[in-house]
């Protein structure tokens, strides 16, 4: 049972609330009228004005109940149902509009639960003193707490409405002589000039560094990746800091170019819940980058969709996101390890390392050289793709577009004439559906035109050709692992187990489309390297399917099953004709004495210069290169120093 609330002794406490709509009211008059009027009224009542609470919600609309969800009367509101302001206090606003313009409906189920509460609310204009007895009856109050709640709510709708005009007869305006609608516009932009001679004007810098990350997405970057070069070339931001959020929002605006589309609120009042309101304005604001420009990016960015990962530190895998592993169907992933003294990149089911799958891996480098060379030997006219759209497209379903854009705004006008709105309603809701099943369209179909997958082959074959005497070849990797997401749907390979002999591996590569695709099997010599023995160097061989076995597109499971048995069924003889090399366990042996007989040696000299008394220390520094104190301490007493 909830214990009952008892009257605290002492003066009546009252609590002043102010609010005012609009922020700039907070310039006028208005807080201050409010401020002053409460504390005179408190003055003459003998009420102790309380400070503790925070009541003020300046530039805070009532209409929608913004003030009573999120504002600083939510705070008076929880602090009444938590008993924080006791029973017999007193709320001072000047009047009722200030707490609610929802009309009857809300605001009256709100001052209700004021007053139930045994809070007294005080009016200023007119002055008068509401308690719990005023919810009892219409000739107790209630009657007038409901007229000026309807009359708030009736002035309201009627300045939302002034409002809306004003602002549409903007956007008209803006349309059609490309006005400056607001001097809020973007970052990179800003207004010049008063009144009709106000004009959009580029900020150069910022336009700039819009210009570089579009370039940056463009040659195959992601969102952080570009943060990275943005922060580590100290580019000053647009706001507080760069973040991958603004940059995403950014590769998306279409503001970039100059397009802009007129926005309202939508029923929640919150700039979050902005809907567009009739079409885009094309060349509205001064263009930052082309057209052009902006569909390449999103072509760029598109091929890297749902191909996300964490980004390389030191290397760019130029297959990331397209090579699978045909024995387990899942993505083949980019390791390492240092044999010799020498880094070994290869590729390994993904599965390996989090489900147990058998570890099967084939060395990076020489598939991605045979997949180059393998490449470059393609017509790209040869497979064309049937998802490769022509360039006239974009106008055809433009121009559907701006179709239906003409029977939305026949109907919407019918809307306020004809009897059968219902009828209409239903057939502008259709069309707006069809809408946006075009854009989507439109939006692909030009993203396809900036970056035609014909163009990608050329890329390719330049960026291949030079990518060994690229300054930066890291940029180079990424640009090129772009134009490879253009030109190619995926590669699939099978990798055969590791043998002493040659390693064996059937790649496919699936064309952009996903329809057509190529086989070859790679066989492959690793290479032996040693520090003492010198470095025998890998060789490979690309080959069509060396095998009866089908060439069916091992995407499909059991095509991969029925493959794999075919190669493995292959004597070893036929992969050591295809690449004849050294026996690498020879050659492994004779490096391993090689490196035994110099430590040894090594031993020898050092104990030498012990027994001259010569330090570990000095001896370890004499080497070179030098070697660590500890080295020398474990080769002359087979143990490490504690």
């Amino acid at each position: 049972m909830k214990a009952p609330q008892i009257r605290p002794a002492g003066p009546t406490v009252a609590y002043s609330y102010i609010r005012f709509s609009s922020a700039a009211q907070a310039d006028g008059d208005s807080l201050r009228r409010q401020t002053e009027r409460a504390q005179a009224y408190c003055q003459r009542r003998g009420w102790m004005l309380d400070q503790t609470l925070s009541l003020r919600d300046l530039g805070v609309s009532a209409f929608k109940g913004k003030n009573a969800a999120v504002g600083n009367f939510r705070t008076f509101l929880d602090a009444v149902k938590e008993g924080k302001v006791a029973p017999g206090s007193v709320l001072v606003v000047e009047s009722f509009d200030r707490i609610s313009r929802q009309g009857i409906d809300e605001g009256y189920d709100l001052i209700k639960s004021i007053l139930k509460a045994d809070v007294k609310i005080v009016t200023l204009s007119p002055e008068r003193e509401f308690d719990r007895e005023a919810t009892r009856g219409l000739s107790k109050g209630a009657l007038e707490i409901q007229l000026i709640l309807e009359r708030a709510a009736e002035e309201s709708e009627r300045k939302s409405d002034r409002v809306g005009q004003a602002w549409a007869a903007k956007r008209k305006d803006a349309a059609e002589n490309k006005t400056v609608i607001s001097r809020s516009c973007p970052a990179w932009i800003r207004v010049e000039g008063k009144g009709d001679a106000a004009k959009y004007v580029l900020i150069p810098a910022r336009a700039e560094v819009v210009r570089r990350v579009f370039r940056l997405a463009t040659d195959g970057h992601g969102a952080r990746a570009v943060l990275k070069r943005l922060v580590a070339d100290k580019v000053s931001p647009f706001g507080n800091a760069w973040n991958v959020s603004y940059i995403k929002l950014l590769l998306k605006s279409r503001q970039t170019f100059g397009e802009f589309t007129p926005r309202e609120r939508g029923k929640g009042g919150t700039s979050l819940q902005r809907k567009a309101v009739g079409p885009a304005i094309p060349n509205y604001y001064p263009a930052a980058i082309d057209q052009d420009t902006f569909f390449a990016a999103q072509a760029a960015t598109a091929t890297r969709t749902g191909k996300a990962g964490r980004p390389a530190k030191e290397f760019t895998n130029v297959f990331s996101g397209i090579i699978w592993d045909a024995r387990t169907l899942g993505r083949l992933h980019l390791m390492q390890y240092r044999r010799d003294g020498v880094r070994t990149r290869y590729l390994a089911p993904y599965a390996a390392t989090n489900r147990g799958a058998r570890h099967v891996g084939f060395s990076l480098d020489a598939l991605e050289s045979a997949l180059f060379n393998f490449l470059v030997g393609i017509d790209p006219r040869a497979i064309m793709l049937t998802a490769e759209r022509p360039a006239t497209d974009s106008a055809a379903i433009e121009a559907k577009v701006k179709d239906i854009d003409a029977q939305l705004a026949r109907l919407k006008a019918r809307v306020k004439v004809e009897e059968e709105v219902g009828v209409i309603i239903d057939a502008v809701h259709e069309l707006e559906e069809e809408r946006k099943d075009e854009s989507e369209k439109l939006a692909e179909a030009q993203r396809r035109e900036a970056a035609p997958t014909a163009d990608a082959w050329g890329e390719f074959k330049t960026i291949a050709a030079a990518l060994a005497a690229a300054p930066d070849k890291d940029a180079a990797r990424v640009k090129l692992r772009a134009v490879l997401r253009r030109m190619l749907a995926g590669v699939w390979c099978l990798f055969l187990p590791e043998a002493t002999g040659p390693r064996v591996a059937h790649v496919q590569v699936v064309f952009a489309g996903g329809e057509k695709f190529q086989h070859f099997t790679l066989v492959y010599r690793p290479r032996v390297g040693t520090r003492a023995g010198g470095e025998y160097p890998g060789a490979f061989v690309v080959r069509e399917l060396v095998t009866t076995a089908p060439a069916g597109d091992i995407r499909v499971e059991k095509n991969a099953r029925a493959l794999e048995a075919a190669l493995a069924g292959v004597e070893p003889s036929v992969w050591e004709e295809i690449v004849p090399g050294n026996d690498q366990r020879a050659i492994r042996s004779k490096a391993a004495g090689k490196r035994r007989d110099a430590s040894k040696e090594r031993a020898v000299k050092w104990r030498k210069m012990r027994d001259k008394g010569m330090s570990y220390a000095a001896i370890a520094t004499m080497e070179q290169p030098p070697v660590s104190t500890n080295t020398v301490h474990y080769m002359l007493n087979g143990r490490k120093r504690r």
